[in-house]
């Protein structure tokens, strides 16, 4: 958290992704970026400081990630909005326009590192991230997982290492599938209704599991925006290869894959 002080009163900024829940990220995506500044980020163009469009996402922007009342910021200088966003704010702008989670570190917008977060509490509840298995000396992500989980997050249709804003309100529900109790088999019921509680999660913990799933296969990847899909894909059919092409394929064509019963350990 960032405290300010303005007027001898006392503010809050969100600043740190480990500061950020995921509501407050989804409530940001929702904020409709203009294109001029979506062009602006992207470098295409030139804006002025004081361009009113500008100003007013950025006026909606702090309103989300800080406790400051927005009569407040509409009686401020448009340069104290802008140097305000550029100095707090300005890397969750950028993760937004290019669909990519960042910081900023040293003067540059780098890709934000997951600090390899393994498992959370949500009150008294622990919950664990899937885990790797090693089979044939080889690390298999998410080896213990049921097909059904893949299944199920195939449907959100997310891209790993890239998000856009409007696919921000699945990722609740990707922490729900993938982050279950200690050896907890997959359950939809259980799964739907941790969805809302599961908004409070800080950033850190959701770009700790969403790079959980695409760092491991990136060796696969020909570009950075391949599909949880096509992820998927590639585990079948190392799988297949492990436990045997034609039963595997066999288990698939009847559906008989998502009936057995596999929990983490």
């Amino acid at each position: 958290m960032i405290r300010l002080t303005a007027d001898k009163k006392k503010y809050v900024v969100r600043h740190f992704w480990e500061d950020i829940t995921l509501n407050e990220l989804i409530e940001a995506g929702k904020i409709p970026i203009p294109e001029n500044v979506r062009d602006f980020y992207l470098g295409k163009i030139k804006l002025k400081i004081t361009n009113p469009e500008l100003i007013g996402y950025y006026t909606d922007l702090i309103v989300c990630f800080s406790d400051i009342p927005k009569s407040i910021l509409q009686n401020t200088e448009p340069d104290v909005i802008y140097n305000f966003v550029d100095i707090y704010l300005s890397h969750i702008v950028y993760s937004l326009v290019y669909n990519t989670p960042c910081n900023y570190v040293n003067g540059q917008y780098e890709l934000y590192t997951p600090s390899g977060i393994k498992s959370f509490k949500i009150g008294k509840e622990k919950f664990y991230f899937p885990g790797t298995r090693t089979i044939l000396g080889q690390p298999v992500l998410m080896a213990d997982e049921q097909i059904i989980t893949f299944v199920e997050a195939c449907d959100l249709d997310l891209s790993i290492n890239t998000i856009s804003s409007d696919k921000l309100i699945n990722l609740p529900l990707m922490m729900a599938i993938y982050c279950r109790r200690f050896k907890e088999v997959y359950d939809q019921d259980s799964i739907l209704s941790r969805v809302e509680k599961f908004k409070s999660l800080t950033m850190n913990k959701v770009w700790s599991l969403f790079f959980c799933i695409g760092i491991p296969l990136q060796r696969f990847q020909n570009s950075s925006r391949l599909s949880l899909k096509k992820i998927i894909q590639m585990n079948l059919r190392t799988l297949m290869g492990l436990v045997g092409g034609q039963l595997f394929t066999k288990l698939l064509k009847t559906g008989l894959t998502g009936k057995l019963q596999m929990s983490r350990n």
